[in-house]
């Protein structure tokens, strides 16, 4: 569901902003990572509230495809392109040089 129709569902927006005030009060626009681009190397990092207490491939888990419309595949943790680091409150995904992953989303289905 997305509450305040800004198009980020809310699970991603309690993901971001947590249980606690100010940070629970989501509604308006919520700002979203970009791309990061490190000497050719593209990635892209959402920042967990630090009352956010899900696990990695319990409660939240990042998604890459190759289409927008095609089949969404959840990434691994890991160290290496195309995997999942998450560190304290970080949650990086860093993209392939090559394989055709063109997209990656974060969703939330808890706690």
């Amino acid at each position: 569901a997305d509450q305040d129709s800004d198009g980020v569902p809310n699970g991603v927006e309690f993901f971001i902003g947590g249980s606690t005030l100010p940070q629970a009060n989501t509604t308006g626009f919520t700002p979203l990572p970009g791309v990061d681009n490190t000497l050719g190397v593209l990635s892209t990092t959402w920042s967990k509230a630090t009352s956010y207490t899900g696990a990695y491939g319990a409660d939240y888990v990042v998604e890459t495809s190759t289409t927008l419309t095609g089949v969404w595949t959840p990434a691994v943790l890991g160290g290496s392109p195309g995997e999942v680091v998450v560190t304290g409150n970080n949650v990086k995904y860093t993209f392939p040089a090559a394989g055709g992953v063109n997209f990656a989303r974060l969703r939330v289905t808890g706690p």
